[in-house]
């Protein structure tokens, strides 16, 4: 199902600012709505109705809103920034729309040939070797599951990883060495550090929580790491950038910051420094996406040259 929260918040910041009543939104907004949104936001709606406040009451669905949205909506409404936090929510989940999209268009079709290839690869079983139904449909699945098996390992690390750190520790910084993956994630990771650093702060979030904040929800253990010291060092009363592992983070990188806490324009360094490593993010997701086909393409075709070998094998006693 596509993700709808972009257009969703980009409306009710629309309406906000033009004078419409928060109940008179929600109910706009629930018109436009299906399935599990729709259900969603309708018991949103209904809190709101009853008394509560946006985030309160979205915090009581247990899973049905992400962290990130509850925190940015309850800063803004103590701060009286809702229609800013609206607009800055339409605009990240925007970015992440366009990189889920970027991604998937680049998977969805060496997918589709590899699923084509496989059961071609697996016929010498059926047509050389004179084996059954069922010897064929086995090879098939072995084939696949050298592709899956990676995949599935992947899944369960990322569902132990909440009860054992280390296994996404391992996994976060794995990912950072596959080639073009790795600095897209790096960036991507960074422009949600900047871009949530610079959502709370502009929607009144107080600096410790900010920085405490945006390190949560940073997305990667390793660079989560790399920027921890942040908020020990907001704690004690200094600058974020000097609990930072400076050098292991990109020169750009803190030479701006630097500058935001110099000049007193955090807020504004944090906006462009999110846009600049979104940038790098969107590029090197883009670079995966055109070569990852590529690696697809070639294991196929090594498969099906060793399927080839081995029939020409049988058929001659060659091997």
């Amino acid at each position: 199902m596509a993700d709808k929260r972009s257009a969703i918040y980009h409306n009710m910041y629309t309406m906000l600012e033009a004078g419409l009543d928060i109940l008179r939104i929600f109910k706009t907004v629930n018109q436009g709505l299906q399935g599990s949104y729709k259900r969603s936001w309708e018991k949103l709606e209904q809190s709101v109705v009853a008394g509560a406040g946006i985030a309160e009451a979205m915090k009581q669905q247990d899973g049905a809103f992400e962290k990130f949205d509850i925190l940015m909506i309850a800063a803004a409404e103590r701060s009286g920034k809702l229609p800013k936090a609206l607009e800055l929510l339409s605009k990240w989940y925007g970015f992440r729309n366009k990189i889920v999209n970027t991604i998937r268009s680049g998977l969805i079709f060496p997918l589709l040939i590899l699923h084509m290839a496989v059961p071609v690869g697996a016929l010498p079983v059926v047509l050389i070797e004179g084996k059954g139904l069922n010897a064929f449909l086995g090879q098939v699945l072995f084939i696949l599951a050298i592709f899956y098996l990676p995949a599935i390992c992947v899944l369960v690390i990322l569902y132990l990883g909440k009860k054992i750190p280390i296994l996404r520790y391992g996994l976060d910084y794995a990912v950072l060495w596959v080639p073009a993956l790795g600095k897209a994630i790096f960036n991507l990771s960074l422009t949600r550090y900047c871009r949530s650093f610079n959502m709370l702060s502009s929607a009144g979030l107080g600096a410790i929580e900010t920085a405490e904040t945006a390190c949560e929800l940073t997305g990667n253990a390793v660079v989560k790491r790399l920027l921890q010291g942040g908020v020990d060092a907001t704690r004690a009363g200094g600058n974020t950038s000097e609990g930072f592992i400076a050098e292991q983070l990109p020169s750009e990188f803190m030479d701006l910051w630097h500058v935001g806490e110099e000049s007193g324009t955090i807020d504004e360094v944090t906006a462009k420094l999110a846009d600049i490593t979104a940038e790098k993010a969107e590029f090197w997701f883009e670079t995966f996406a055109n070569w990852f086909p590529k690696v697809i393409y070639a294991c196929v075709c090594i498969m099906m040259i060793i399927q080839i070998f081995k029939g020409y094998g049988k058929i001659y006693g060659g091997f």
